[in-house]
């Protein structure tokens, strides 16, 4: 369980190992994380450089120094020296760990320990050297990119063998199920497990207390969080690509799930806009999401076949099937014509009517389909759809205040980034901030 102060800081944090429960009570200066107290998650005093970069983790007693990009170039403390090296953008290019005398080269996906190639990245794994050959391991991966599970071909007798399998906590804590090699592990980022930190790019993530120890390189863009906030306090559905925003929407769309009765139980950030209704704890997809509608914030509200494109059973549809009338119908396709009274097409007339009476309540048919020598035709009840159709676009309307995604409000921080150093047709923008002095209107009216 989790507390949170008004800008999104963790303010109590009580996680359960499985064993036991451990507690922490975070304490802050503005946003500034300072300490950890009274439970298993107490930490030491963190302090801070000018530019907001922890300079001691108080959790991990390191010392950390930064260059001019914020990016970490050493981290140092008892039994511990690592150091990086960044190129010109901040791409990172080498890191050494001093204790060990092990050095890390980073070269366009390939990986290089103490000079010899260690493994290429691929799109599904990585290939692993081993001598003078190559070993694929495959990543299975949740809808936040997570890596759950790795596993290979075995090199002799040729079958799949596990060779790693982890579980996170929310806000990314490791789980290890079965240890192996792969380090590069939640939202895919490569653990420093010196510092059980990831590097994410632009800044390093702590897991364990849930926090960015570097402010956000775009924090002028999330004015309304903490800098060091983690994906605006929603790990399980949202990510951040590189350290520097929230992508709230990391396959781009979104899944609603229904029970029996059309009633909305979840809606999934997993990259698929379908409907699907729970039969037998197995999911049917029913349908695709139409545009405009938010159905997260429709859970536990019926929906029906106005609110989606139906795939092509409705919910809540009453289905009547009936012999085909002729051989003649073994060649054709469906047409559905509810305009002009007809289901079918030249071939045949549907021997079901457009509408029909079933319990006292006039019903509609919008879809049918041939299975062997039968026709099953769907009704629904029309004016209820109606009638549900109407709230939900009343509940739509609520929405429209609502905060807009991150990603585009990204896009717009970058784009007045771009202008501001000239743009493409070299024309800068006003300044952010109000100069000092200035007692006129800010920004001034062009």
């Amino acid at each position: 369980t989790l507390s949170y102060d008004a800008m999104g800081n963790i303010a109590s944090l009580s996680r359960f190992d499985g064993t036991t429960t451990k507690t922490g009570t975070y304490s802050y200066a503005g946003n500034q994380l300072t300490g950890i107290t009274g439970g298993a998650l107490a930490a030491g005093a963190y302090t801070y450089d000018g530019n907001g970069n922890a300079t001691t983790d108080g959790r991990n007693g390191v010392t950390l120094a930064y260059n001019y990009l914020n990016l970490p170039v050493s981290a140092t403390k008892s039994g511990l020296s690592l150091s990086y090296v960044y190129d010109a953008t901040g791409a990172k290019l080498k890191k050494v760990n001093g204790a060990t005398g092990t050095a890390t080269d980073y070269v366009d996906g390939i990986q290089y320990v103490n000079g010899t190639i260690d493994f290429i990245q691929t799109e599904e794994g990585i290939a692993r050297r081993g001598g003078g050959s190559y070993s694929y391991e495959y990543n299975l991966t949740d809808h936040l990119g997570n890596v759950r599970y790795t596993f290979n071909r075995h090199p002799v007798t040729g079958q799949l063998q596990p060779l790693q399998a982890d579980d996170y906590y929310a806000f990314g804590m490791r789980k290890v199920a079965s240890p192996g090699n792969n380090k590069y592990l939640y939202n895919g980022k490569e653990l420093q497990e010196e510092l059980e930190q990831y590097d994410y790019g632009a800044r390093f993530y702590d897991p364990v207390i849930g926090r960015w120890n570097v402010v956000d390189p775009l924090a002028e863009d999330y004015d309304d969080v903490s800098p060091y906030n983690y994906v605006l306090s929603n790990p399980i559905n949202f990510t951040d690509p590189d350290g520097m925003w929230v992508n709230d929407e990391p396959t781009g769309l979104r899944s609603t799930i229904v029970d029996g009765t059309g009633r909305i139980i979840d809606h999934k950030n997993d990259g698929d806009n379908s409907i699907y209704q729970l039969v037998n704890d197995k999911k049917v997809k029913i349908g695709t999401e139409r545009d405009g509608i938010d159905y997260g914030k429709l859970i536990g509200q019926q929906i029906n076949q106005l609110n989606f494109d139906p795939n092509p059973i409705p919910l809540n549809a009453v289905s009547v099937t009936a012999k085909k009338p002729g051989s003649a119908w073994a060649a054709i396709g469906i047409s559905l014509s509810l305009r002009t009274g007809t289901l079918w097409g030249a071939e045949g007339a549907n021997p079901e009517p457009v509408t029909k009476t079933i319990g006292g309540i006039v019903l509609t048919a919008f879809s049918a389909y041939v299975i062997g020598d039968a026709v099953t035709t769907y009704y629904y009840d029309k004016k209820k759809a109606e009638e549900w159709n109407q709230r939900i676009l009343e509940a739509s309307e609520h929405t429209k205040g609502a905060r807009p995604s991150t990603k585009g409000k990204h896009q717009k921080g970058q784009a007045r980034k771009a202008a501001d150093r000239g743009g493409e047709k070299g024309e800068k923008m006003a300044p952010r901030k109000r100069p000092g002095g200035w007692k006129g209107p800010w920004p001034p009216k062009s």
